[in-house]
């Protein structure tokens, strides 16, 4: 089975969305995906240290994982990609380097399109101002004005 980004970050996205601490995601919480897939993606995401699954298997029986919750890392990463921008881009620049999409070099494309938006929003030009009132003179404390 092949490593699928189009599912694992729906997965990141869906714990992340757990509103109890005592939920979890199963298997079959994907629609479009056999629940193996799902499993064995949860299996790779707990590798990758971004999940806390539990798993069981059977004799004779596909791997079933349930995820319950993010790990530190998991939500660094998902505070990373959850915004459709970045996480399109990022893959777009991976693509035109013609590299494959891993845990490290998503990190590195998605914080290289994070840091080119948050140089963009820097360097914006300043909205304009209305012109500000003419400054007076202060008055001098016990001296007449002049003519």
């Amino acid at each position: 089975m092949r490593r699928d980004w189009d599912l694992a970050r729906p997965i990141l996205l869906k714990i992340e969305a757990l509103e109890a601490s005592d939920a979890t995601l199963g298997p079959d919480a994907l629609p479009g995906y056999y629940p193996e897939q799902v499993s064995y993606h949860f299996r790779l995401l707990d590798e990758a240290g971004l999940i806390h699954p539990d798993c069981s298997r059977s004799l004779n029986a596909p791997l079933h994982c349930w995820a319950r919750s993010l790990t530190w890392a998991g939500h660094e990463l998902l505070d990373q990609i959850w915004r459709d921008t970045v996480w399109n881009r990022a893959r777009g620049f991976i693509r035109e380097r013609g590299l494959d999409v891993s845990l490290h070099t998503l990190k590195i494309a998605a914080g290289k399109v994070v840091e080119g938006l948050l140089e963009y929003r820097s360097h914006k030009p300043p909205k304009p101002q209305s012109p500000a009132p003419p400054q007076r003179r202060p008055a001098t404390v016990g001296s007449s004005p002049q003519r």
